[in-house]
C-alpha cells in the first residue's frame, strides 16, 4: 500500500485536533463554573481607579480646607508679616473644628502642591502640602481610617492593607477571614510572586490570595481578594490538563517516531542516490523504492534536474571558452589546456600562428577586416583535426589531435599565408609560426607565454617564418631571463656593476675633443663582461630601455659636472631609443637633471639612430624639435643606412649627422666610397647640418677625411672608449 506524505500528515493532524478539542471541551466545561470571572480584572483595575481615587478625593478635600484656611482674613494678615507662630495658632484653631491637623513650616516645595501617605508612630496619615509663600508651607494631615475604604465592597471577600517598611500591619479593613489576613501579614512583599501588566501596576498572588500593591514612601498598600474556591477548582483543572497533555504528548511522540522513521529512511536512500547521480550521472528509476509517492516523484524530479544541470553546465562551459571569432576558443580555454598538460604531464604539441601585420591591417582596413582575416586563418588551420584558440589580438594557438610532422607544418604554413579576399579587397597575410612540445620545462602558462614571445623574437631576428622551440633556444631564453633579472638589479643600484666609458669625437681643425659619447658597460659578478649589444637587446625585449637611459643620463651628467669643475669644455653625447621618445615626461626629466647638476642644455648632445627616427615618424620629429628648442644639441647616428629620406632631412637642419662606420671601412682605396662621403658631406652642409665621420681605424683614413673636408671624426685610431678618470688625464695632457 502506498501512502502519501500528505495523507499521513493530515490523518495525524486530524487525530491530534480531535483529541485536543475533546480535552479543551472538558476544560471549558469545568471552567464554566464561574471559575475565574472578571473579578480578578476588577481587582487589578481597582488598584488604579478606586484606591487612588479614594485617596485623591480625600487629598482634594484636605486641599480645599487648606485653601479655606489660607484665604481667611486673619491668616492673610499674619501671612503678610510672615509670622509663623501666629500662623500656627490660627491653623491650630482651624484644626479644632476639622478632622485634620494644619501646620505652617518654613520649607520650600519643589511643586506648589504635593500629597501622599506617611507614617507617624505607626499611624498612617494623608498629607497635603501647599506652598503659601516663599519658604513657607501649609501642611494638612488627616488620619487614614478603615472607614475610608468602606465603600470598596466586592462580591468576594476583599481587604485593604497598609504595611510599614518592616511589614507591620498599620491598617486593615475587615472583609477578609482571620486566616487569610494572618497569612498575608506573615509574608513579606519580597516573597510574593509578581506578574506585570501593560498598565504598569503590579498584581501579586499569595497562596490562594490575589493582591494589588502600590508603593508609597514609607509604606505599601495591598488590596486582597480571596479566590480560594475558584483556586481549588483551577488547581484540579490544571492537574487534569497536565495528565491529559502528557498522555497526548506520548501518543504524538510515538506517531511522530513511526512516521519520521519511515520518511527518514526513504530520504536517506534518496540522498545517497542523488549524490551518486551527481558523481556518475543519472540513476535509473528502478533503483529507488519508497512507500511514499511524493518521495518517488521527488527522485524522478531530481534525476531530471541533474540531466538539465549537467547539460546547462556543459553549455556554459563551452560558451565561456568561445572567442568572439567563430571557430576559435578563447584565452581561458588555452590556459586550461596548457595547465592540464603541465600538471598532468600530458604530451601536447602547440603550434602558434602570429599575424605579424594585424595592427597594420586594423589601422588601414579596420578592426572588422582584421578579425575577418583571423577567422579565415582559423578556418584554414582547422582543416587539420584539432582545436584552435585565440591567445592575443593577432595570435592563434593550434592543438592538433595528432602530432604534425615538419612537412605537414610547412604545408599548413603555406596554406595559412595565402591572401585573404573580401569585398574585392585582397589582404596579404604575413605569418610567423612557433612550434612547442608540451610539457616543456615550464612551471605555468606564463612561462609558456614567455618562451613563445622569445621564440617569435628569435624568428624575427633570424628573419625566419617558422621556428621550433628547442633546447638551444631554451638555453638562450634562460640566459636572457637571467640577464634581465641581473640588469634590473644593477639598474636599481644593488651593486656597482654598471659603468660609463667615453669615446671622444675630435675636432680635426683644432685637434681637440669636441664631444664625448657616453657608452654603457656591464661587468656582472656571475656572467662576467656582457656585450652592450646583448644586454641592450634584452633590455629592449624586457621593456627596460627607458630605465637604462635614465641611469646613463644621471651618471653622464654627474660626470660632466665633475669634468666642468676640472676645466673640461667638451659636450657629452647621450644615446636615446625609440622607447624614450614615447615617454611623455622624458624632456622634463632630462631638463631637470641638467639643472640639478648645474649644467646648461647646450652642454648635452642627444644622439638617436636613423632607424628610430624613421620608424617613429612624426612623434620622433616633434620630440627632437622640442629638445632642440630647449637648447640641446641633436645628432643622428648611423646616418646613411637608408632609413631617412631627403624629405625627412629637411626637418633636421639643426642636427649633426654621424655617418655610419661602414662608409669608412675602405674609403682610402674605394673611389666610389670617397665620392659618396664627399657628396653626403656636401648635402649636410647645404641643409645646415654638420657631419661626423665614424670608424676611423688608421692614419690614412684620417688624412683622407681631412682632405675630403670633414672637420669631426671618431674612431679607435683617435681614441678608444676610456673611463672618466682616463678622459680627464688625457684632456690635461692636451692642455
Amino acid at each position: 500500500m502506498h501512502l502519501t506524505i500528505k495523507t499521513t500528515l493530515i490523518g495525524a493532524i486530524i487525530a491530534g485536533v480531535l483529541l485536543t478539542g475533546a480535552l479543551c471541551a472538558i476544560a471549558v466545561w469545568i471552567a464554566s463554573y464561574d471559575l475565574l470571572d472578571e473579578r480578578s480584572q476588577r481587582l487589578r483595575h481597582l488598584s488604579e481607579q478606586q484606591v487612588y481615587k479614594t485617596i485623591q478625593q480625600s487629598a482634594e478635600t484636605l486641599h480645599q480646607q487648606a485653601t479655606e484656611l489660607q484665604q481667611s482674613a486673619v491668616f492673610q494678615t499674619r501671612l503678610e508679616l510672615a509670622d509663623v507662630e501666629a500662623l500656627n495658632r490660627i491653623a491650630e484653631q482651624f484644626s479644632s473644628v476639622r478632622d485634620a491637623a494644619f501646620t505652617v513650616d518654613r520649607a520650600t516645595l519643589e511643586k506648589p502642591l504635593t500629597y501622599g501617605l506617611e507614617t507617624i508612630n505607626n499611624q498612617v496619615y494623608l498629607k497635603v502640602s501647599v506652598a503659601i509663600a516663599p519658604r513657607l508651607t501649609l501642611t494638612a494631615r488627616e488620619t487614614i481610617k478603615a472607614s475610608l475604604f468602606s465603600e470598596l465592597v466586592f462580591d468576594y471577600d476583599t481587604d485593604v492593607l497598609l504595611l510599614s517598611p518592616t511589614d507591620e500591619l498599620l491598617l486593615s479593613t475587615t472583609h477578609l477571614t482571620t486566616d487569610a489576613l494572618s497569612s498575608m501579614v506573615k509574608v513579606s512583599p519580597e516573597n510574593l510572586s509578581a506578574t506585570y501588566y501593560d498598565t504598569g501596576e503590579k498584581v501579586l498572588s499569595l497562596n490562594r490570595l490575589n493582591s494589588a500593591t502600590f508603593t508609597h514612601p514609607g509604606l505599601s498598600i495591598f488590596l486582597l481578594l480571596d479566590l480560594s474556591p475558584q483556586s481549588n477548582i483551577l488547581q484540579k483543572l490544571l492537574y487534569n490538563l497536565l495528565w491529559l497533555v502528557l498522555l497526548l504528548t506520548a501518543i504524538m511522540l510515538f506517531a511522530a517516531h513511526w512516521l519520521g522513521s519511515n520518511i527518514s529512511k526513504s530520504l536517506v536512500r534518496l540522498s545517497a542516490l542523488t549524490e551518486s547521480t551527481g558523481r556518475h550521472g543519472a540513476v535509473k528509476q528502478s533503483q529507488f523504492r519508497s512507500n511514499f509517492v511524493e518521495l518517488t516523484q521527488l527522485h524522478g524530479a531530481l534525476n531530471s534536474l541533474q540531466h538539465t544541470l549537467v547539460r546547462d553546465e556543459n553549455y556554459k562551459t563551452h560558451q565561456s571558452h568561445q572567442d568572439r571569432i567563430p571557430g576559435l576558443f578563447n584565452r581561458a580555454y588555452f590556459d586550461q589546456e596548457v595547465t592540464k598538460s603541465i600538471t598532468q604531464n600530458v604530451s601536447l604539441q602547440l603550434v602558434f600562428f602570429k599575424l605579424l601585420d594585424f595592427d597594420a591591417i586594423t589601422k588601414f582596413h579596420g578592426a572588422d577586416r582584421a578579425e575577418f582575416c583571423l577567422h579565415v586563418i582559423a578556418k584554414r588551420i582547422r582543416r587539420w583535426p584539432g582545436k584552435a584558440a585565440r591567445t592575443a589580438d593577432g595570435d592563434i594557438a593550434f592543438f592538433p589531435e595528432h602530432r604534425l610532422t615538419d612537412a605537414q607544418i610547412e604545408t599548413l604554413y603555406h596554406i595559412v599565408e595565402q591572401p585573404v579576399e573580401q569585398d574585392f579587397f585582397s589582404i596579404s597575410i604575413n605569418i610567423a609560426v612557433v612550434i612547442i612540445d608540451c610539457p616543456t620545462p615550464a612551471n605555468d602558462v606564463a612561462d609558456i607565454d614567455q618562451k613563445v614571445s622569445v621564440a617569435f623574437a628569435e624568428a624575427a631576428a633570424r628573419d625566419q617564418k617558422l621556428i621550433h622551440y628547442n633546447n638551444a633556444l631554451d638555453l638562450s631564453v634562460t640566459r636572457q631571463f637571467t640577464l634581465a633579472k641581473k640588469l634590473n638589479e644593477a639598474l636599481l643600484g644593488l651593486n656597482e656593476e654598471l659603468t660609463l666609458v667615453y669615446q671622444p669625437v675630435y675636432n680635426l681643425l683644432t685637434n681637440t675633443i669636441d664631444t664625448v659619447e657616453a657608452l654603457l658597460r656591464w661587468k656582472n659578478a656571475e656572467l662576467g663582461n656582457v656585450e652592450p649589444e646583448e644586454f641592450l637587446q634584452v633590455a629592449s625585449a624586457a621593456g627596460m630601455l627607458t630605465q637604462v637611459t635614465d641611469w646613463v643620463i644621471r651618471r653622464a651628467l654627474s660626470d660632466l659636472a665633475r669634468f666642468r669643475q676640472q676645466g673640461c669644455l667638451f659636450k657629452v653625447a647621450i644615446n636615446i631609443s625609440a622607447a624614450d621618445i614615447h615617454q611623455d615626461s622624458f624632456v622634463e626629466k632630462l631638463v631637470e637633471c641638467v639643472k640639478r647638476n648645474g649644467l646648461k642644455t647646450a652642454d648635452v648632445e642627444i644622439e638617436i639612430k636613423e632607424r628610430d627616427i624613421a620608424s617613429n615618424g612624426v612623434v620622433a620629429t616633434q620630440k627632437l624639435k622640442v629638445l632642440h628648442d630647449q637648447g640641446f644639441n641633436i645628432a643622428i647616428d648611423d646616418f646613411g643606412t637608408g632609413y631617412l629620406t631627403l624629405n625627412h632631412l629637411k626637418a633636421f637642419s639643426h642636427a649633426k649627422l654621424k655617418l655610419d662606420k661602414f662608409f669608412a671601412v675602405d674609403v682610402e682605396s674605394n673611389q666610389c666610397a670617397q665620392r659618396v662621403m664627399q657628396g653626403t658631406l656636401a648635402l649636410a652642409r647645404d641643409v645646415g647640418c654638420s657631419a661626423t665621420a665614424k670608424g676611423v681605424e688608421c692614419n690614412m683614413t684620417l688624412a683622407l677625411l681631412k682632405e675630403l673636408g670633414f672637420t669631426q671624426a671618431q674612431g679607435f685610431h683617435l681614441s678608444k672608449p676610456v673611463s672618466a678618470n682616463e678622459l680627464t688625464d688625457a684632456t690635461k695632457q692636451e692642455n
